[in-house]
């Protein structure tokens, strides 16, 4: 990602990214991709509700530049219990690309 950052860099000198420092946060694995939920390769649940009015993680970028989300996680298997977690302080980011950027770069959509 820093290569890729820097190439769009080096072609547009005034390129700003938005930075969001999220709050930190607890997340379950989820059984998946071959992994049992307790298995620390486990893939970690969002949590993003889609209800009317929620703000979540989706919410947070700039439609015009490149976002970038920084927030620290507290992992575990036990839905919604914190204080179980095993795995904590993990450092987690997220990157937004807005589409006039994205030409020049292959994005791999989330299925």
């Amino acid at each position: 990602m820093l290569i890729t950052l820097a190439s769009l860099l080096a072609k547009q000198q005034d390129l700003l990214v938005d930075i969001f420092l999220m709050d930190p946060t607890y997340r379950t694995r989820v059984a998946g991709r071959g992994f049992d939920a307790t298995d620390p390769r486990a893939p970690i649940n969002e949590y993003f509700s889609n209800s009317a009015g929620v703000v979540n993680d989706k919410a947070h970028y700039s439609p015009e530049r490149i976002s970038l989300q920084l927030r620290q996680l507290a992992v575990g298997f036990v839905k919604r219990t914190p204080g179980q977690a095993d795995a904590k302080d993990v450092p987690w980011f997220a990157l937004n690309v807005p589409n006039k950027l994205r030409k020049s770069l292959i994005i791999e959509e989330r299925k």
